[in-house]
């Protein structure tokens, strides 16, 4: 028979078991390393890489692939990372290591861990970079390295919140890591255009279908998965925006228009945030 003083250590080692296996994260290093990337087609991607990154397509044009797994780059764990193709060759690769709106609300001093972790985890593998604060219309702060043919972009923003009293409360909206085609033009002057580029009214009309029974339809409008939290909304906005060649994510809008994870968006904050982005 079992002592009580044996299953209480079997049990710990069930737990901890149990913990390690929850937090085994999938590495994205070999992806990110091999000749050619931004030449894959999402056909390759989704043969050699898919299955392994556990990944399924936002839409039938394969414009996105999110992975519901725990993947990393350089130990960095992701909470959320989306595979972006863009005219069927991958583009970018987006990994979400902290976002109020899967994650809830830290502390400020937790926020700032998460940042210099990364930060310094980055600067170990890549060197000093760059650093870019309040970039863009969304106003976030952004160290960079260009080493070809990347573009490595680790991306913060928080904002202040109305608390109780009248007193401002710090919240932490995202810090994000991206991947993306790199060139030796890009500097802390223009870091926050890097791999952007409207589209004109030809483009657009290309991509106008309208019908003999008079529907009109708009093609290749890119999804944009919300996943769990309230960023519906978001999510949309962000989905018309890059359709017309804006490289803004819903966790930008969600920060700009003052989101929660969990109300969602109003939507005067909203239409002010897009008013911001449409100015600039």
């Amino acid at each position: 028979m079992l002592n009580i003083k044996t299953i209480c250590l079997l049990t710990v080692i069930l737990f901890q078991s149990l913990a390690s296996a929850q937090t085994t994260s999938i590495s994205v290093d070999k992806f990110v390393s091999q000749n050619n990337l931004y030449s894959m087609t999402s056909s390759t991607f989704a043969q050699q890489w898919g299955k392994a990154f556990k990944c399924r397509w936002s839409d039938k044009m394969k414009s996105s692939a999110r992975s519901v797994a725990q993947l990393s780059f350089k130990g960095l764990v992701s909470k959320e990372t989306i595979f972006r193709f863009k005219n069927g060759k991958f583009f970018q690769l987006t990994m979400m290591l902290y976002n109020q709106g899967d994650e809830g609300t830290i502390r400020k001093s937790h926020f700032e861990k998460k940042i210099i972790t990364a930060r310094d985890t980055m600067r170990q593998h890549l060197g000093k970079g760059s650093f870019k604060p309040n970039a863009g219309p969304s106003k976030i702060n952004i160290y960079f390295w260009v080493k070809l043919p990347h573009l490595y972009k680790l991306e913060y923003a928080h904002t202040f919140v109305k608390g109780r009293t009248t007193k401002s409360v710090f919240k932490g909206e995202f810090v994000r890591l991206s991947v993306l085609e790199g060139n030796n033009k890009i500097d802390v002057i223009n870091i926050d255009k890097a791999g952007k580029g409207l589209l004109g009214q030809q483009d657009v009309r290309k991509l106008v279908t309208r019908e003999q029974d008079g529907t009109v339809i708009l093609n290749n409008i890119p999804m944009v998965d919300q996943g769990k939290k309230g960023y519906c909304a978001c999510a949309t906005t962000a989905r018309i925006l890059n359709f017309y060649g804006r490289e803004i994510d819903q966790h930008d809008i969600a920060k700009m228009a003052l989101s929660s994870g969990d109300m969602g968006t109003d939507p005067k904050e909203l239409s002010k945030a897009i008013k911001k982005i449409s100015s600039i």
